[in-house]
């Protein structure tokens, strides 16, 4: 019997085409899959009718509110392409959350995506790291130079493969680590367990590495969850959560 359907396939490339990034510009592949997966969607819909219920009132009175702050933005054009995106971005979360309740192995899946990215993602990072030389969507050049805020100013090499900023790969970095890690502690042979090791080590040195400030706070947040997470008992955990 498979272990996998082909909602668990969907969740795997929405997840793992996050490795394209920026490029494409307007057209990115991730926002590309997650329109051409909305009949998929729109066709299971019906099942999953009241798990999403509320996150879909909470979604489109957001769309309500950023539809009307179109009256005072300062460029209306480029404030309606951003709306257009948070729309095609809320349907690939749509999109991943539907097809969890659908999928064989979702969490598995899940995992899945995201260590295919980190994968993927670290052969470009340590390419730039090695040769400080970056794809060409790279909004900084290789000798940039870095204020550290006290008068002193270095220049250090970062990694931002296809997101052009290395604060947003960062960003993206911070939401794959926990699943990283989940495979980590999910791993029951010696190959998987090295690969979750790396996929976990190396994120948390390409932030390191970038010192994007915003990044490191999200892993100290992660950290004391955990550490919560391990002192709290399950019923505990359950009352507090209830």
């Amino acid at each position: 019997m498979k272990s996998h359907n082909k909602y668990d396939i969907y969740i795997f490339l929405l997840i793992a085409s996050l490795t394209a990034g920026g490029i494409g510009g307007a057209l990115e592949v991730p926002r590309l899959l997650s329109v051409l997966l909305v009949p998929a969607m729109l066709k299971v819909r019906g099942q999953c009718r009241f798990y999403t219920a509320k996150l879909r009132q909470i979604v489109v009175a957001f769309i309500v509110f950023a539809t009307i702050s179109l009256v005072w933005t300062p460029d209306f054009t480029n404030g309606v392409k951003h709306v257009v995106y948070f729309v095609v971005h809320f349907l690939l979360f749509f999109e991943i959350l539907i097809f969890s309740r659908l999928a064989k192995d979702p969490i598995k899946s899940i995992v899945a995506g995201w260590l295919a990215f980190i994968i993927c993602c670290s052969f470009v990072s340590v390419w730039e790291l090695v040769t400080d030389q970056h794809l060409t969507m790279s909004v900084f050049d290789s000798d940039t130079a870095f204020n550290l805020g006290n008068g002193n100013i270095i220049s250090r090499r970062f990694t931002s493969v296809t997101f052009g900023n290395h604060n947003g790969y960062c960003t993206v970095l911070c939401f794959a680590v926990p699943w990283a890690f989940y495979g980590l502690i999910s791993a029951k042979t010696l190959l998987r367990r090295i690969v979750c090791i790396s996929c976990v080590f190396l994120p948390l040195l390409f932030i390191l590495i970038d010192a994007s400030r915003g990044a490191l706070l999200a892993l100290a947040v992660y950290f004391v969850i955990y550490i919560i997470f391990l002192i709290l008992s399950p019923s505990t955990l359950q009352t507090c959560l209830s």
